[in-house]
C-alpha cells in the first residue's frame, strides 16, 4: 500500500493522506477497518473477562489488579488511532463507552 503524507511529513498530528490511487486508498480502509475491528475485538473480549471477575469477586474494574490491563485494553493502540483520522472517532467512541459501561458494572455490583 503506497501514499504519500501531503503535509510533508510535518505539522499537523493528523495529516492528510493522499494515496497514489483509489487502490490504495480502499485497501487502506480495508486495513484500517480490520485493525479497529481486532481492537474492538479485544476490547470486548476483556470487557467480558472483567465483568467476570466482577461477578466473581466483587473487584472493582478502576482499582485493583484488573484496573491496569483494562486501561491498556481501553487505550488500543495509539498509532492506530492517530494514522487513520477517519477511524479515530469511533475508536474513542468505542472506547467511551466501554469505559462506561465497566463504571456501570461496577456500580451496580457495589448496591
Amino acid at each position: 500500500m503506497a501514499y504519500e503524507d501531503s503535509a510533508g511529513g510535518g505539522g499537523s498530528a493528523f495529516p492528510p493522506l493522499t494515496f497514489n490511487s483509489s487502490a490504495d486508498e480502499a485497501s487502506a480502509k480495508r486495513i484500517a477497518a480490520r485493525r479497529f475491528d481486532e481492537w474492538a475485538g479485544t476490547v470486548a473480549s476483556f470487557t467480558k473477562d472483567v465483568a467476570a471477575k466482577l461477578e466473581r469477586d466483587g473487584e472493582p474494574v478502576w482499582s485493583g489488579p484488573a484496573s491496569e490491563p483494562f486501561h491498556r485494553a481501553l487505550l488500543g493502540d495509539p498509532a492506530f488511532a492517530k494514522k487513520i483520522p477517519g477511524y479515530r472517532n469511533p475508536y474513542l467512541d468505542t472506547a467511551g463507552n466501554l469505559r462506561r459501561s465497566a463504571d456501570k458494572l461496577e456500580e451496580n455490583r457495589n448496591r
